[in-house]
């Protein structure tokens, strides 16, 4: 969810250079990822870092953390002293602190007990002093400005009360003062309501003149939050706005070149392709337009720790988009849909048939196919090719036998690479050489079309994905529906949910509360189901 509305923070001209980067290059074998590349950022400033998948900047910020040494050449000051590269100490010691979007907070542990095993306890006498170490993490938590349980496991703490802890333990100050706080994603997981906090916490450390780099694909979270913003294409800066000059056109722009006028076509397109869908009977247009009358998927009495006896009607051609806060039971349905880690459902048909004891190998087998999102841990095997992973589970579908032909199987995979868009076209890479972004594009070429599935169970698609990218998994998602492959998505992000859905379910409480169809999807209405308020039947005559 993007938030808009909000002026972005303003930074007095006097202030300091903090950091100043000049001529950062990398180069991996043939691969140049980062050339020339300066980044400045003032004391109390909150600069944005915005690019596509793939363009440079999590190398830049690695160079920056100490985790890679850039070519030769490169000058990179904090306060006017030189950066040692290659030297994660070095880094700290010079107050370059950094939150990733994978938080790295142990779940069974509390805040006190996570940022004590990140900096350290206090100790006292060669014991650690609950006590000394209580009262420095509530000093932390105080100057975040959030209040939070300290003694409660984080795993059970709201999403933006984990990033409260994973930023009071970046400000710890036990081994030197803070002065640049890198974030990365920090929102990927968080509600629109939680955002606003964050940015407000991000506000207050911003006016003691701690300097923030804040990394996101989040368009309308960076014209609301930052006062500069930096701007990287393949590699390269090509733009350093602020003030009036930070608009989600122009970033959208800059980071795209040549490419931002097919994305506008084909927004242009799939907004008349939602109108047309608007104006058909709630439901899916492939159904309402054919003789089609059962389900091609049907799961009654969906559970998981969450999830409390859902019942969900899948029919061919159609997008169901499955919606709701954290906590919901949204992020659990993929897992009951497909019965993974004792999540289930109490039956389930697939084309009409009776599905006895599923499980996930059983529902490839029957034409139904789970996509993690990018995040997820299981999606791809790190050490395999982008094309040893897209035909892992179907190597027969790339010859006339179950013999692995090499050439003929890279050629299948360029074939794929390129329908889905997937950058570098390199079949021969390691996944784990791809971005984030383009990791996600290999797995829908693996789900939706190396195996021709009959529904697939698509989770968080577009999670740490460029405006690019975005927009090419929406355009991937709808032709493949129109094709007639059955889609479930479920994600944290209203806009995918609005941008591909025929209709949308709404969880609250492990149970659906509400469904909006697609002459009424916007934002105002699904929030308003989502959080219950009174103010549905205003938001749904309102628009958005």
């Amino acid at each position: 969810m993007e938030v808009e509305g909000s002026q972005p923070v303003s930074t007095a001209v006097a202030e300091p250079v903090l950091l100043r980067a000049a001529n950062v290059s990398k180069v991996y074998g043939r691969a140049r990822v980062l050339k020339s590349v300066t980044l400045e950022v003032a004391s109390g400033e909150i600069c944005g870092l915005v690019g596509q998948n793939g363009a440079g900047k999590s190398t830049l910020i690695k160079v920056l953390a100490g985790l890679v040494e850039p070519e030769d050449g490169a000058d990179v000051t904090v306060g006017g002293q030189p950066l040692a590269f290659g030297d994660p100490r070095a880094s700290y010691s010079m107050g370059l602190r950094f939150v990733h979007q994978r938080l790295g907070l142990v779940p069974q542990f509390t805040a006190t007990e996570n940022i004590g095993v990140g900096t350290g306890f206090v100790r006292r006498l060669g014991q650690i002093s609950w006590s000394g170490q209580d009262k420095k993490v509530q000093g932390l938590i105080d100057r975040v400005g959030m209040p939070v349980d300290i003694h409660r496991p984080v795993g059970e703490l709201k999403a933006v009360e984990r990033t409260a802890v994973a930023i009071a333990r970046a400000l710890d100050e036990t081994s030197g003062a803070v002065r640049l706080l890198i974030l990365d994603e920090p929102t990927s997981a968080l509600p629109g309501r939680e955002v606003e906090h964050l940015f407000a916490v991000l506000r207050g450390l911003s006016a003691s003149g701690i300097g923030i780099v804040y990394v996101s694909h989040r368009l309308g979270e960076i014209t609301s939050l930052c006062g500069a913003v930096t701007v990287i294409r393949d590699g390269q800066v090509v733009a350093n706005l602020s003030g009036s000059g930070i608009e989600r056109s122009s970033l959208i722009e800059h980071m795209l070149g040549e490419d931002a006028s097919i994305m506008r076509r084909e927004t242009t397109e799939a907004s008349d392709a939602a109108t047309d869908v608007a104006t058909d009977p709630p439901g899916v247009v492939a159904r309402a337009s054919s003789a089609i009358t059962q389900p091609v998927l049907r799961v009654v009495g969906l559970h998981s720790g969450t999830l409390q006896g859902v019942d969900i009607d899948l029919y061919p051609g159609e997008i169901v988009g499955v919606a709701g806060l954290n906590g919901s039971g949204r992020e659990d349905v993929l897992r009951a849909v497909g019965s993974v880690g004792g999540a289930g459902s109490k039956e389930m048909w697939v084309d009409g048939e009776l599905v006895a004891k599923p499980n996930p190998s059983l529902l490839r087998a029957l034409g139904v196919v789970l996509v993690l999102g990018n995040r997820d841990g299981r999606t791809g095997i790190g050490g395999f090719t982008a094309a040893e992973n897209l035909f892992l589970e179907g190597r027969h579908r790339v010859g006339q036998s179950r013999v692995v032909h090499p050439r003929v199987e890279r050629s299948a995979a360029l074939g794929y690479m390129e329908e889905f868009d997937v950058r570098p076209r390199n079949p021969d890479l390691r996944f784990t050489e791809f971005s984030g972004g383009n990791q996600q594009k290999l797995m829908l070429a693996k789900w939706l079309s190396v195996a021709s599935p009959k529904v697939a169970v698509v989770d968080e698609p577009t999670l740490g994905v460029d405006v690019g990218s975005r927009e090419v998994i929406f355009r991937i998602v709808r032709r493949y529906a129109q094709q007639g492959l059955a889609v479930l998505v479920a994600s944290s992000d209203l806009d995918d949910l609005i941008a591909m859905c025929s209709r949308t379910i709404v969880l609250g409480g492990g149970s659906i509360i509400g469904e909006v169809d697609r002459s009424e999807m916007n934002e105002r209405v699904i929030t308003a189901v989502m959080t219950k308020r009174e103010l549905l039947d205003e938001a749904k005559t309102g628009g958005s």
